[in-house]
């Protein structure tokens, strides 16, 4: 009987006990009842800890003014970590059971530091040993935004099992028990191995992060300012396309040839001339290419603007001295214009206005960007200049001209680039109602450059070019006077050169070209049946002309560099043609003829043979100065 009363108060006090925890119990979660309220970090990261008995760290100023919703803390601590990465931008990294919050840099050195010896358990502890096989299930999502990865890559090697996610992220496979490495990729991000631990089913996310491209160094160069100061060559001149937008406007646009008069040493032949004197060197002792092939008058209306469009020209260079051999025809100077642009990834159109012409140039990409085609166009509208001048006779005159062009190039593969080029001009100037003046330029190129190697390269042209003049003198008061006039210039090249870098010291170029001239100096015709004046024809004169060079830029030293060239030219005059030989003691006249030789079609009358020796040396004295010396013996 004292027994039982024992046991009775005894179960008594356990049933008091328990009621007093279970209170206690629901005092403290009271604050926590409502899980659709949101709390400050700290509220959230003390129930988790009390929930899995471990402890957090982190610096409570990252999270000021920020709130979580309460619920989160019921989910699975993985699941709970992820939800306040998200919202937060700071992740969570393990340091054996404590739990440190760090910036999302920090967190990937930390993570890869803490992976290589965490292992992920797959199921639960307690199922260990209770089954052979477990279902592996999870998610691949991108580390920072938590968005799936579709198609990653889940390989484990050592079972030989290999799959990708789905349209989902989600992967699942049946493996054995134990434990693996598993190897997750996928395209742009960072591969991952991770170390799980399979006991029974279960599932994990992996997180990928992008991957960081680790690039070498990269040195981009350019042309400085003092490159007249580290090259061979002297006395250059050099305008790109940046340097031709900022040249000064002439009349609405800028003249390309005019900006050239602005440089030491170069002068122009008049205040309305595109013509230039180089050293005291005539106008017609510059060689102008366009495309490889010669200008032979670049002016528009009698030089008031040249004959190239700005909008056209990818640069342009003038040599004034040290010319290398692989040029010739002229003995002043050489300016080289290449046509094209710097844009050839996509289509543009531009033009512009001006007082005296409008233009446009179309620029576009085809083929894949493997071919850029550009055309351009200008025409004048500037009789209306000439009808508010006071003058009578200008008020009646006109002047119009146009100029067309055409670049295509197409880069067949890496070892063959094809260029074509077209030009065509035309100008027309009426003075007074009674002579007109009309000429033309005609060219046209086709260049084909071949790569051997990276230290051999070769390239073939053929162009012509063809200028064309005409001058029609009628007067209704002079009828009987009434002619016409032309003359005609035709010009004919190929030319075929090898450049070869045998080392990195010398820089050899070695070429030959051929040129035929056709010329026409001078037809003049009656225009009208009333006019007296007679037929006249001007003996038509050919000419051909051959040129072997061989050149090569040699650095001996840091210091000293020496260019050494020399150009084997052949100029020959050809037939048809009629040679007299006359009395020395008389007056050249018909009568005093004493001898005629005839030329048939293409025979040589007389050749001119020539050597031409080219020599130019630097020695640099510093970094900013250097000392040139050039000479060179051109024939024209």
């Amino acid at each position: 009987m004292v027994i039982h009363n024992y046991f009775k108060r005894l179960l008594f006090v356990i049933c008091n006990i328990l009621f007093i925890i279970s209170l206690s119990g629901q005092t403290q979660n009271s604050a926590y009842s409502d899980t659709s309220t949101s709390v400050p970090i700290g509220n959230l990261l003390n129930r988790v800890s009390q929930k899995h008995s471990i402890k957090f760290f982190y610096n409570p100023e990252w999270f000021i003014g920020k709130k979580f919703p309460i619920a989160i803390s019921d989910l699975p601590l993985d699941e709970c970590l992820l939800r306040i990465r998200r919202l937060s931008g700071y992740m969570c990294v393990t340091l054996d059971k404590s739990y440190v919050f760090v910036p999302f840099e920090s967190a990937l050195i930390k993570q890869t530091e803490h992976d290589n010896s965490s292992i992920t358990v797959i199921g639960n502890l307690t199922e260990y040993g209770r089954y052979s096989k477990a279902i592996f299930s999870g998610k691949m999502i991108d580390g920072k935004s938590g968005e799936p990865l579709v198609g990653a890559t889940f390989l484990i090697d050592k079972i030989n099992i290999a799959l990708t996610t789905d349209k989902n992220g989600a992967f699942s496979v049946i493996v054995p028990v134990g434990e693996y490495e598993v190897k997750c990729s996928y395209m742009g991000y960072e591969n991952d191995v991770k170390k799980v631990k399979v006991v029974s089913n279960g599932s994990a996310n992996i997180e990928l992060f992008e991957k960081s491209v680790h690039l070498e160094e990269v040195v981009i160069s350019a042309e400085k300012a003092e490159s007249n100061v580290t090259r061979t060559q002297m006395s250059i001149v050099k305008l790109t396309s940046k340097t031709i937008k900022e040249l000064p406007v002439s009349l609405g646009e800028k003249d390309i040839i005019k900006s050239f008069t602005l440089m030491p040493g170069i002068q122009s032949v008049g205040e309305f001339g595109t013509g230039f004197n180089v050293r005291g060197g005539g106008s017609d002792q510059n060689l102008i290419l366009v495309e490889d092939v010669p200008l032979f008058n670049s002016s528009h209306i009698f030089g008031l603007t040249s004959s190239i469009n700005p909008d056209n020209v990818v640069d342009a260079t003038l040599l004034k001295a040290g010319i290398p051999a692989q040029y010739g025809e002229r003995t002043s100077s050489l300016l080289d214009i290449h046509m094209g642009s710097t844009n050839t990834n996509t289509l543009r159109v531009k033009g512009g206005i001006g007082l005296l012409n409008s233009r446009l140039t179309v620029e576009t990409p085809l083929l894949n960007n493997k071919m850029f085609v550009q055309l351009g166009g200008r025409t004048s509208y500037s009789d209306w200049l000439l009808q508010q001048m006071p003058d009578k006779d200008l008020m009646n005159s006109s002047a119009s001209f146009y100029d067309v062009n055409g670049l295509l190039t197409y880069n067949i593969n890496s070892h063959n680039k094809i260029t074509l080029f077209a030009y065509r001009s035309n100008d027309k100037f009426g003075f007074g109602g009674t002579v007109n003046y009309l000429y033309s330029n005609r060219l046209a190129s086709f260049k084909w450059n071949h790569f051997f190697s990276k230290k051999l390269s070769g390239s073939f042209m053929a162009g012509m070019s063809q200028y064309e003049y005409h001058k029609d003198e009628m007067d209704t008061m002079q009828l009987p006077y009434a002619n016409k006039i032309k003359s005609l210039l035709d010009y004919y090249k190929i030319k075929f050169n090898i450049n070869w870098l045998p080392t990195e010291a010398h820089n050899i170029n070695i070429g030959i070209d051929a040129i035929n001239y056709n010329v026409n100096p001078g037809t003049q015709t009656p225009d009208g049946a009333l006019s007296i004046i007679k037929p006249l024809q001007i003996d038509k004169e050919k000419g051909a002309e051959f040129a072997f060079y061989i050149s090569d830029d040699y650095s001996l030293s840091k210091k000293f560099n020496l260019e050494l060239g020399l150009r084997c030219t052949d100029y020959m005059i050809l037939g048809t043609a009629n040679i007299y030989s006359y009395d020395p003691a008389l007056p050249r006249s018909t009568t005093s003829i004493t001898q005629v030789n005839s030329y048939g079609e293409g025979k040589i009358i007389q050749k001119y043979p020539k050597l031409e020796p080219r020599v130019s040396i630097k020695y640099s004295l510093n970094e900013v100065s250097s000392v040139k010396f050039s000479y060179n013996r051109i024939n024209q």
